[in-house]
């Protein structure tokens, strides 16, 4: 009986081999790289980060989610002269795919289109490679991780409680304290 491929640290995977060669044709579209020093989206292995969103959600939404990305790989195939699908299109012709996506007035294809998009955008932005790249550094959060303390106090900032003259005022109190 077959089983669900398992990578070390992430568990089932949701979406195929083939269906992750389509997600990388859209990053590397949509996030084209190169501002700044950063690694272009098709450049990096956004697997574990287009995962993490549906390990715990309703399996139907990665059902959807699957449905969406063939839809996008069989629409140029189907609604353009050159019949071919997107990740056998040209990385320009690409781009013009995802120009016109994003310019229809079709509402539930920009709905799509967004969900993917946001989708790349999440993997892409937690991916470390990008992070290392701005300059973000997150070695202060896994000390704190593997510790067990809060991440503010292994940062070394005090997190004592706010006395009761510092907690702020709500829409009901008044400005005046009474006598």
């Amino acid at each position: 009986m077959p089983t669900a491929e398992l990578s070390p640290r992430a568990g089932p995977r949701n979406f195929s081999e083939r269906e992750h060669a389509i997600l990388r044709a859209l990053a590397g579209a949509v996030l084209p790289g190169g501002i700044g020093g950063t690694p272009a989206g098709d450049r990096l292995d956004l697997r574990d980060g287009c995962e993490q969103p549906f390990r715990q959600a309703d399996p139907l939404l990665a059902v959807a989610f699957r449905a969406l990305v063939w839809g996008l790989e069989l629409a140029p195939l189907f609604l353009s002269r050159r019949h071919r699908r997107f990740t056998r299109l040209e990385p320009d012709d690409r781009a013009r795919w995802v120009d016109a996506w994003v310019g229809t007035r079709f509402y539930p294809v920009q709905l799509a289109f967004l969900g993917l998009k946001s989708l790349i955008a999440m993997a892409y932005c937690s991916h470390p490679e990008y992070a290392a790249s701005i300059g973000y550094s997150t070695e202060c959060l896994h000390e704190a991780r593997e510790v067990g303390t809060p991440p503010m106090a292994a940062a070394g900032r005090n997190q004592s409680p706010l006395t009761k003259d510092q907690v702020p005022m709500t829409n009901d109190q008044s400005m005046t304290k009474p006598e």
